[in-house]
């Protein structure tokens, strides 16, 4: 329902081609999801096993302190380079925005990274939720995101400010989102905001390494978005503006839906961490589960976002049903990844995961610039969907079997 109302109040403020551009400066956040260097995975795999003894506990607290502590480092650096290129103009050139957008896109951007930099220490707060098998509640407050999301949008139309300015919406819902679970998390897990910042170090004979299952982590993350969302990117240079536009609303309703996906399958990390021979039995089932949610969600995104697109922009756009089907193919596909993702959360299964990522963003991408001025916004998601099938889902789910049979 939040994507609906924000992607109509959107259109009918600003029109079709601007929702594009407002579309894509709001989702830039998406290429650095890296930004966290990959260190969540230390704290939920450390955090996810504190409560086996006091040492695990203790070990828990410093992995979580010295992620927290890089992370604001990397938020203030985020916030500083989104800066230097607003100020010299350099956006619209990058992301293929018209000039007359510039002034706006300029603006609009650094507003999106101020959120995204501010946030990135914040990000922990969600994955502490996880790690504690409080997915439910990460799930909860994340629904605040889409509150926000739409409260800022309106407020934009309301005040009748710049339209680019809309693309800091979903940022800003993330933010508030993020700053809200840190302080749920840290009051459920125990922990003093002292501790947390402050706190003496760990002694070393117990100290768990920060960066082993990071560096894998963090490549895992760079080629993901690079694959994943370079779509609008691809089409802001390659395409039309009309493409881009039918791509913005139609990825508005597929995000939501592999947002459950990937919510869901996030309940799976702590506990195949915590016993990856035992609990890697359950991957069969979640397998089944996640395939079952996949055709039935691609199947609804097949048959509803051509009316659906037509109802929220007026008539403005429409979702082609080749748009439709690849989108929903591409659901099926990630849905299906996600259960064996969670599994191979080990220093080497992530490594495994890794090396698939850069199969997928050096394949993904060339891919959707070559079959976009062929098949339009069909392009860059038909062969992500083709790519992810072949050098991410089916490489996992060998390597993942082979862990379960271990056991």
């Amino acid at each position: 329902m939040a994507a609906i109302a924000t992607t109509y109040i959107a259109i009918a403020y600003a029109g079709a081609v601007t929702f594009g551009f407002i579309s894509l400066l709001g989702t830039l956040f998406m290429l650095i999801p890296f930004s966290d260097l990959g260190l969540g995975a230390a704290v939920v795999n450390s955090v996810s096993r504190r409560a086996e003894d006091a040492e695990r506990e203790e070990i828990a607290l410093d992995v979580t302190r010295r992620a927290l502590r890089a992370l604001i480092v990397v938020g203030i650096v985020v916030v500083v380079v989104a800066g230097i290129l607003s100020a010299f103009s350099l956006w619209p050139s990058l992301l293929g925005i018209p000039q007359e957008f510039a002034g706006d896109a300029n603006l609009a951007a650094f507003g999106v990274f101020c959120c995204v930099g501010a946030g990135i220490p914040f990000g922990l707060g969600q994955r502490l939720l996880v790690a504690d098998n409080r997915t439910h509640l990460s799930t909860l407050i994340s629904a605040i995101t889409s509150i926000v999301s739409v409260g800022f949008t309106s407020a934009i139309a309301l005040v009748a400010g710049p339209a680019l300015l809309m693309a800091i919406a979903t940022p800003a819902g993330i933010l508030v989102a993020g700053i809200i679970a840190t302080f749920v998390a840290r009051k459920r897990l125990g922990w003093t905001w002292r501790q947390l910042f402050a706190g003496p170090p760990t002694r070393q004979t117990l100290t768990e390494s920060l960066w082993k299952p990071a560096v894998p982590m963090l490549i895992v993350m760079i080629g993901a978005p690079l694959a994943l969302q370079s779509h609008r990117l691809i089409l802001a240079h390659v395409g039309s503006s009309a493409e881009l536009s039918e791509y913005a609303v139609a990825a508005q309703f597929y995000v939501p839906a592999l947002s459950i996906v990937t919510t869901g399958a996030l309940a799976l990390w702590p506990q195949f961490a915590r016993g990856r021979g035992q609990q890697g039995r359950n991957w069969g089932v979640s397998l089944l589960l996640m395939a079952l949610f996949g055709i039935l969600g691609g199947v609804a995104l097949a048959l509803l976002l051509a009316p659906v697109s037509l109802l929220v922009s007026g008539g403005r756009v429409i979702v082609g049903f080749p748009l439709a089907i690849s989108f929903a193919i591409l659901l099926l596909v990630m849905s299906l990844h996600q259960p064996s993702a969670m599994l191979l959360t080990s220093t080497r299964g992530l490594w495994f995961q890794a090396v698939c990522m850069v199969a997928l963003a050096a394949t993904s991408i060339p891919l959707g610039v070559l079959t976009t001025p062929l098949l339009g916004a069909v392009g860059p998601v038909a062969s992500t969907a083709a790519a992810v099938a072949i050098t991410t889902l089916i490489p996992c789910i060998m390597y993942a079997r082979c862990v379960v049979l271990r056991g």
